[in-house]
């Protein structure tokens, strides 16, 4: 099995998904339009293998890309962006 190395998760795509974060943990919704941006990129394919129609990304290269990883790391780094961080077990 191949494996590829580049992420479909540009910086603007990332960058709409950060602007939206805040409005979701404040009204405490689910982030349907990021979920909808991500298959339409092709993350949800991106562990798949090659030889199925997917992307072929070995889990551990699309682990470094979760955008849940993405947003814990930045409510780490900006609790203030988010009114439940203070209740949440990871700042």
């Amino acid at each position: 099995m191949t494996t590829a190395s580049t992420s479909v998760l540009t910086q603007s795509l990332l960058d709409r998904c950060r602007e939206r974060a805040p409005g979701y943990d404040r009204d405490n919704r689910f982030c349907q339009e990021d979920f909808d941006e991500l298959k339409a990129a092709g993350y949800l394919l991106m562990a798949v293998p090659k030889e199925f129609g997917g992307l072929g990304f070995s889990l551990a290269a699309g682990a470094e890309h979760d955008p849940v990883h993405l947003h814990v790391a930045r409510l780490r780094e900006q609790p203030e962006d988010c009114p439940s961080a203070p209740n949440l077990d990871i700042v």
